[in-house]
């Protein structure tokens, strides 16, 4: 089975369309949009001029097979993760730093997108021939990236690696972080790379995707082939 996997569109629609076209050139089996569809900021990003949340959501509704929601999805929605919901239900007080959204333009979208956001999961479980595969935006427990982290090394990850077990997964892949190129988990520590061509060994790992949003030269996407275990992490060639 062949994976195009997107993540972090942030409403820029010229981007996303520019993807897709290549996607759709790739031969691949089932698309995959690891979250964060909304969620403009002016601090953050530059396509102001350009930025559609209803046409990224129909876009994707048409194109993707596997959707699950990020952090600045469900604030578009004003939704809490269960991340901080099981915190606050808990009175415990937050492990990490959290996302304080300053500066998002709030999403200009109809019912019908507004009721198809809500509907999306916080994860999925795919099941292959040859493993399972987890799909989140962010790390266990927080899976949909309500707070601000990127691992450097792999103990960091323990927590997310048990919740792999528990659910009998392989591999996980998740977006969030904005890196330049891709990163996995490899040894103790986790291991950053450039945009390229990587076999990587049948063993559990989490591997980080770039995001789709141009930003700067780090505008991606990923194709996976779970028979093979190629991956091939891909710049967006019209930037």
């Amino acid at each position: 089975m062949r994976y195009a996997i997107i993540s972090d569109i942030h409403e820029d629609i010229v981007s996303l369309t520019k993807v897709m076209t290549q996607i759709n050139e790739l031969n691949v089996d089932k698309v995959v949009c690891l979250g964060d569809t909304t969620g403009f900021s002016d601090m953050h990003h530059l396509h102001k001029e350009t930025k559609d949340a209803e046409a990224c959501i129909n876009l994707l509704k048409s194109e993707c097979d596997i959707i699950v929601a990020g952090n600045h999805d469900l604030n578009t929605l004003d939704r809490l993760p269960g991340y901080l919901l099981r915190h606050i239900d808990a009175n415990s007080f937050l492990p990490r730093e959290t996302w304080a959204y300053e500066g998002e333009v709030h999403a200009v979208m109809s019912n019908e997108s507004v009721k198809f956001l809500r509907s999306i999961p916080e994860f999925h479980i795919e099941s292959t021939e040859n493993c399972r595969i987890l799909f989140s935006h962010f790390l266990y427990p927080d899976l949909t990236g309500s707070t601000i982290m990127i691992p450097k090394i792999k103990k960091e990850l323990k927590p997310h690696f048990n919740y792999m077990t528990n659910n009998d997964c392989l591999l996980s892949f998740v977006g969030h972080s904005h890196i330049d190129g891709f990163a996995l988990t490899g040894g103790n520590f986790v291991m950053f790379k450039d945009f390229g061509f990587k076999k990587i060994s049948n063993k559990q790992q989490v591997i980080f995707c770039p995001a789709l949003v141009k930003d700067e030269d780090k505008s991606g996407f990923v194709i996976f082939d779970s028979n093979t275990f190629e991956l091939s992490v891909k710049k967006n060639n019209n930037y």
